[in-house]
Parts: C-alpha cells; structure tokens; sequence
C-alpha cells in the first residue's frame, strides 16, 4: 500500500495505472465466453452438428495455432512495438466475435480461431509493457502487475456471473454482442497505453536504435566499448532491429543455463499448455 501511495504521488503514474488496469477489465469482460459452442451449434453450421465437431474442426485450430502465433507476436513486439502488438492483438480478438456473430461458413470460423490465437498471444506483449513502460520501475512495477492481474480476474469472474444471469433472459446472441463492444472499447484504451521507455529511461516513440536488453548487466568494459561496438554495428533499421532479435535470443539462450531458469521454463511451459487445453475444451465435456 505505501508504494501504492508513492505511485500514486507521481503525477504520470496514476492515470496510467487506471489505463492498465482499464484495458485489461474490458479485454477479459467476456460473457459470451461460455456459451461458445451452444451458439455454433445453434446457427447450424454444416460441420458442426455436434460437440464433437466444433472440438476437431474449430479449437483444434486454435490450439495448433497458438505456438506460432507466439513466436508472430515475439517477432513482431521487435518490429513494431509491444504497443503494436497488444492493439493488432486487441483488434483480432473483436475480429473474432464479429466472425462468429455472422459467419455461416466453417472455413470463417476456423480462421477466426487463428485470429483468437494471435490476440491471446499478444498477452506476452501486455505484460513486457507494464515493465517496460514510461512508468515501470522495478518497484512500480510490481504495483502495476498486481493491479492488472486482480482487475483481470474481477472481470472475468463478473462477466462470467452476468453472462449466466442474463443468457437465459437475452439469447446468446446479445451475450456476444456485449462482448464486441468490450472489445471496440478496449480497442480505444489500447491507443492510450504508453509506449516503451528509451534506453535513457524516458518514455516516447517506440526505438530500438540503441537498445540493450533490459536484463543485461551493463559493465564498464560494455560502456567504455560503446564506440568500438558503433563502429561494428551494422547500420541500417532492418540490421539493427536483426541484430537487437539476436541479442534478445542469446540472452535467453544464456539465462537458460542456469538450472533455477530452467526449471522455471520448463514448468511454465507444461502447466500452461495444460491449463490452456483445460480452457479450451471444457464447454465439449
């Protein structure tokens, strides 16, 4: 609570607090999201009369697009931005309820499933901003993780208990009609996200010119050989923005090492594509 009051006190810090923790209440306010597979099932769809098919024809495409849609945003967060990342991701999630508000045909809900893989993906890019951001230092950070992450569930948990409440009373087609505009409004408050910090600290337009990867430990032999490395660099924003991915991987590559990391990574890893099946195809059992 007290560095919530130092957050607080900071006169940029707080309005952009609100601007996190507002963007994450509207992109996870989703009542439809339980009732998914009724709704297909009731526009009859050929291809998906049962359960059954919409489990095989439609989140197994999600499921198997997941992975590269990961590595998508983690090139893309290089190229464009984290901010990029999260409105691309923010507009393929309204994308996908427009799709399954009135696509008829299988081919459109399969390749809305793509576009819901992308957004749930660029997730990575909404939490890399939260540190990364013009307010996030190490300490504020953690305030600013909290928060989101407890708005997050508030939202989900309401959404969820609305949708229940008013399903029977509204159809499910409304349910998702709410959902659209959730996401048209998170689509706004992404716009007023920060970008990231420049390597001076200072928040402004997202540039990789100079960067260094943030968990690097800077050295005097690194300072004192800044313009020796200058001179070795290759120029041009296409072999920067190369050279910075393969400084980032290599760091990874290297944090790995360590057995902590590494068993870390490894957990993760397993537990999420468990828990994200388990999300995926609980409305099929």
């Amino acid at each position: 609570m007290q560095e919530l009051a130092r957050v607080g006190k900071r006169p940029s810090s707080m309005p952009l607090l609100v601007v996190y923790c507002l963007y994450a209440a509207l992109q996870a306010f989703k009542p439809s999201e339980a009732f998914f597979v009724e709704y297909l099932l009731s526009k009859g769809i050929p291809g998906l009369e049962t359960s059954r098919e919409v489990s095989r024809s439609v989140m197994s495409v999600y499921s198997f697009s997941m992975a590269p849609a990961l590595l998508v945003c983690l090139a893309l967060c290089r190229v464009v931005g984290c901010k990029g990342v999260i409105v691309l991701g923010t507009f393929c999630s309204v994308l996908t309820t427009l799709v399954t508000l009135e696509a008829r045909a299988l081919w459109l809900i399969q390749l809305s499933q793509v576009s819901v893989a992308f957004s749930f993906s660029s997730f990575i890019a909404f939490e890399a901003l939260q540190f990364h951001g013009t307010t996030a230092t190490r300490a504020s950070y953690q305030v600013v993780s909290h928060c989101v992450k407890a708005v997050t569930l508030a939202s989900w948990s309401t959404s969820s208990v609305l949708g229940q409440l008013l399903q029977g009373r509204i159809g499910n087609a409304w349910l998702f009609r709410i959902t659209f505009g959730c996401g048209v409004c998170a689509g706004v408050v992404s716009l007023l996200l920060p970008f990231e910090r420049d390597e001076d600290g200072e928040g402004g337009s997202f540039d990789r010119s100079s960067s260094r990867p943030l968990l690097m430990p800077s050295s005097p032999t690194h300072q004192g050989s800044g313009e020796a490395e200058a001179t070795r660099r290759p120029s041009g924003p296409l072999a920067t923005k190369a050279g910075g991915a393969l400084s980032d991987f290599w760091m990874v590559v290297q944090s790995l090492k360590r057995p902590c990391i590494l068993k870390w990574t490894l957990w993760w890893a397993f537990s999420y594509a468990i828990h994200d099946l388990v999300v995926t195809d609980w409305q099929i059992l």
